[in-house]
């Protein structure tokens, strides 16, 4: 099914879902993997938010890498939030948050390292983090216009801001969303998406859209389990592509071509998560996570995409991105493969403190030979050279683990330690180190200080 007819199903979709909720029973709440709360994000549940509300946080680093003597961030704003809220109506909400600390990748909106996040000045919406407008068309089916974060995303239960670093769903996106719960017997919350496309907010500059479909369910309480699945037609000129280009361009020192080409990459995304509840053994307060996300990337045309080719960066010793980048092969239609798996946990006492841990591998590979070069030799752990041929797959794994405690009701603070790191010595994926060395390890402490932030 081509991504342009999914306009021509919402209408039968929201008239068959209008039916069906005429005869489901009144909308319960539903257990979001990864959710805090517990209640349903999507079909109304009746409560309101205040008009006007203030959530910050803080970080404090200390980055294990950096140089000795090296200034580490303490202490820094990550975030800064100011939310408007509006109920227009019983059945029509709005609402509009601004942060001038926001990324458009909902993937990495937690994580204390910002430096080589893109930022408001990289999306058109600037500090607009999120919008929504919401029509209530039953009580348990919503329609609405909003900033999308994608549908293939799980989320870690740990709650830890550097937990789950290695997932992605792409960049924001203007979309029209239909939520609606049923109880088939049990909870069930099922969200369409009809979108620009990602990294595409204030208008479409593709002619192909994004289609997704996210399902949640609760069993008993005390297992949830989440599907999502997702496909992005085009990302060419979306704010994504020309970040991406942006950043290769100025860390490797390279001029890559096509900028203008309407022949991007298309990407399918599918992710599988389910929690359990402690309480299904009498553990109350323990939830443990585990996800599954794959994620395929594929030229529309060869060379066309004004990705970096693998003779280009022989000729560079750059740092890339592995969220980001796709390096091309003459002749070659690309295809790039990004599998992700998380486990996580959170034990939360009754006197307020929580303990939480995250563990993520991903596996990244291509379709084309010799697209990750290896360390030929290593002096003081500098590449001094690529080895021949190189491979088409690498790995990383990354865990997390910290304490929480709440030091009033809207008052958290976190203590978490986190390292990742790559199975080999890559000539163009690595972590900076110290006195400019390319590390394979990468090892970060850091303290959150969060109020009102959800």
């Amino acid at each position: 099914m081509k991504l342009k007819s999914t306009y021509l199903l919402l209408p039968t979709l929201s008239w068959l879902a209008l039916s069906a909720s005429a005869y489901a029973e009144p909308s319960k709440s539903i257990d979001r993997p990864g959710s805090e709360s517990g209640a349903a994000s999507g079909a109304s549940t009746g409560l309101t938010s205040p008009p006007l509300a203030l959530a910050m946080r803080f970080d404090c680093m200390h980055d294990f890498n950096a140089s000795s003597g090296a200034a580490q961030n303490c202490i820094s704003i990550s975030g800064l939030r100011l939310t408007l809220s509006e109920q227009a109506a019983p059945n029509l909400r709005a609402s509009l948050r601004l942060d001038p600390f926001s990324t458009p990748r909902p993937s990495r909106a937690e994580s204390p390292l910002r430096t080589q996040l893109p930022s408001t000045s990289d999306t058109a919406l600037g500090i607009v983090d999120q919008f929504k407008v919401v029509w209530t068309a039953r009580p348990s089916l919503d329609l609405a216009i909003q900033s999308f974060d994608g549908a293939a995303l799980p989320q870690t239960v740990s709650g830890l801001a550097l937990g789950n670093q290695f997932m992605d769903a792409g960049w924001k996106q203007t979309a029209l969303t239909l939520d609606y719960t049923l109880n088939v017997p049990m909870p069930l919350n099922v969200m369409l998406v009809a979108g620009n496309g990602e990294g595409q907010t204030l208008r479409a500059v593709t002619p192909q859209q994004y289609f997704g479909l996210q399902a949640r369910m609760t069993i008993e309480r005390y297992i949830s389990l989440m599907l999502g699945v997702s496909a992005n037609g085009n990302d060419a000129g979306s704010e994504e592509s020309i970040y991406a280009r942006k950043r290769v361009q100025a860390d490797c020192s390279l001029t890559v071509n096509n900028g203008s080409s309407p022949h991007g990459h298309s990407t399918r995304r599918m992710a599988v998560g389910v929690v359990a509840d402690g309480g299904i053994v009498g553990l109350d307060g323990f939830k443990v996570g585990l996800a599954w996300q794959g994620n395929t990337t594929k030229d529309l045309a060869i060379n066309m995409s004004g990705d970096p080719t693998v003779s280009q960066l022989e000729q560079s010793r750059c740092q890339l991105d592995p969220d980001l980048v796709f390096i091309q092969q003459s002749g070659v239609l690309g295809s790039w493969r990004r599998t992700i798996v998380d486990a996580s946990l959170k034990y939360r006492f009754s006197s307020g403190f929580f303990l939480a841990a995250d563990y993520t591998t991903r596996r990244l590979s291509t379709n084309g030979s010799g697209t990750f070069k290896v360390c030929e030799s290593d002096v003081d752990n500098q590449c001094l050279g690529q080895a021949t041929g190189g491979q088409n797959q690498l790995n990383q794994a990354a865990w997390t683990a910290g304490v929480g405690a709440t030091l009033a009701p809207d008052l958290q603070l976190t203590l978490e330690y986190y390292t990742a790191s790559y199975d080999e010595n890559y000539a163009h994926f690595y972590y900076a180190g110290a006195n400019g060395r390319a590390d394979k390890d990468f090892s970060l402490f850091n303290a959150r200080l969060a109020y009102r932030w959800q």
